[in-house]
């Protein structure tokens, strides 16, 4: 679905209004690829306890996404930065306007990301990030604050 259109976004100026590229569209739909322990998704759906998370989540089911959409968004965004594809004001402004802000777990992930350890896959990444309590039911919504000012203060640097 995502590659329909890939055409438009051959168009420099289309481009840059739906801030997409192709690189970003390609990482995205591989990355639906990762593996999702049931495990993993456990963890995910026990924050549907969490009023904020919650709230979120509602808006990005009306969009069609949600679920473990905001664990592959904070990795493409991740990759797409560290390849230079995205800078630092296109992160933010990712996280901020993707499916209405909605995916409050992807900046939480996105600055955690560079503690991932070199032998950890990426489930096993977030399932410790539940473990250590950065993604619990309670917290998410500070987390993000958080999380969000630390993107914001990295643009212009």
């Amino acid at each position: 679905e995502s590659f329909f259109f890939f055409y438009l976004i051959l168009n420099p100026e289309i481009e840059k209004q739906l801030r997409l590229n192709f690189l970003n569209i390609y990482i995205h739909e591989n990355l639906h690829d990762l593996y999702m322990s049931p495990e993993l998704m456990e963890r995910l759906s026990a924050l549907d306890s969490d009023p904020f998370y919650r709230s979120k989540e509602d808006i990005a089911e009306k969009h069609g996404e949600g679920r473990n959409e905001a664990f592959i968004v904070a990795a493409e965004v991740y990759l797409s930065h560290k390849l230079g594809i995205r800078d630092n004001q296109n992160v933010f402004d990712e996280f901020s306007q993707y499916v209405d802000g909605s995916l409050v777990l992807a900046p939480i992930i996105y600055v955690n990301l560079s503690n991932r350890m070199s032998d950890e896959s990426y489930n096993d990444f977030l399932i410790r990030l539940f473990d250590t309590g950065v993604l619990k039911s309670g917290v998410i919504d500070d987390n993000y604050q958080s999380a969000m000012k630390i993107i914001q203060s990295q643009i212009s640097k």
